[in-house]
């Protein structure tokens, strides 16, 4: 029979197997808690906003962290490795034993020590690896064309959503087409009427391809559901949608036929860079 001693030191080894051992696990972005108007937050508190994690440097509340400097945005692109005797401020991100961490308190200590425990959490991110844009819903509904804000010819509401949703394949086509429906938003009437009669067949082509990959997509994930309610999100986009594709179609003419690719996802994304 194991006495009371041994029990307890067993009872302590499991406690610190399991202490260790969750140190290592990086936190899904989904566990982080959502942002609350009606919340006080205390300095080193992480929650997500806007589709990233930010950070209070000191207590606050009310003010979203996106417009308010005592929130620090953890970065996902080019995290540094970890150095010992380096100073890392409230909201830095660094790798450490190929395990991103982020700073919830000014310190230099190791981020899986015992002393950095507190002070650095390690996380995951849907868009770890990827410059994702800030973007505020209502702001970027506002308007038919939306925003751009890092200049990569992606619609950042669109950008962000298929960043945190896919990944892979998937997102590359995503992201590939997206000139493609820019495109479409631009074409009514007067637009489509000073292109070349081959632009206006190619980005019909492009849309056609396109319905064949989403075919293909779904095939390989389950759960996808297509991309164009996804880029025309609103009222307004939709019925330009609509009315622009009629002005593609009247302008090629409907019975004009369109060869059927092997491989339709890679030229639906070739039609934009034409």
């Amino acid at each position: 029979m194991i006495n009371l001693l041994q029990a307890a030191t067993s009872f302590s080894h499991v406690q610190l197997i399991m202490l260790v051992s969750s140190s290592l696990w990086a936190q899904p972005f989904d566990a982080f808690p959502e942002w609350d108007n009606e919340s006080r937050y205390k300095r080193g508190t992480v929650v997500q906003h806007l589709s990233h994690l930010w950070v209070a440097r000191l207590p606050n509340a009310g003010r979203p962290p996106h417009e308010y400097p005592l929130w620090a945005r953890a970065k996902l692109v080019d995290l540094p490795e970890w150095h010992e005797h380096r100073w890392y401020p409230v909201g830095v991100t660094v790798i450490h034993k190929g395990i991103p961490y982020l700073a919830r308190q000014a310190n230099r200590s190791r981020p899986n020590h015992a002393d950095g425990s507190n002070r650095w959490i390690p996380f995951d991110h849907p868009a770890l690896g990827y410059d994702l844009p800030v973007t505020d819903e209502a702001q970027a509904q506002a308007t038919l064309l939306g925003v751009d804000s890092n200049d990569n010819g992606v619609r950042d509401d669109y950008e962000v959503r298929v960043v945190m949703r896919f990944a892979g394949r998937t997102r590359e086509v995503a992201l590939g087409v997206a000139d493609s429906f820019h495109k479409v938003l631009l074409a009514d009437a007067a637009t489509a009427s000073q292109w070349p009669q081959s632009e206006s067949y190619i980005l019909m082509g492009s849309l056609i391809d396109l319905m064949d990959c989403q075919v293909e997509l779904r095939q390989e994930e389950p759960e996808f559901s297509g991309l164009f309610h996804i880029y025309f999100n609103t009222p307004e986009r939709i019925r330009v949608d609509r009315q622009n594709q009629e002005v593609l179609g009247e302008r090629i003419g409907w019975d004009t036929q369109f060869p059927v690719s092997d491989s339709p996802c890679e030229s639906a994304m070739q039609a934009v860079q034409q």
